[in-house]
């Protein structure tokens, strides 16, 4: 697993798209169950998507963000 960060394009609620770089520590919230964690790891993979490894209260979760 690489470690480090992912840089991924997000939209903004005025329709402007977005870059921003994920990296370890920094809080992130999933887009389609809302939940909120602290990453752990980032899992870069050549197909543009990358593996987030979140810290949700002391619990373990992966989710999967397009990168750009």
């Amino acid at each position: 697993m690489s470690v480090g960060y992912a840089r991924i394009a997000f939209q903004t609620t005025k329709g402007n798209k977005q870059m921003e770089n994920l990296t370890i520590g920094q809080t992130f919230t999933t887009a389609n169950s809302g939940v909120t964690g602290t990453i752990k790891a980032v899992d870069n993979h050549p197909s543009g998507v990358a593996r987030i490894l979140l810290d949700v209260n002391g619990a373990e979760r992966w989710t999967s963000v397009s990168v750009k």
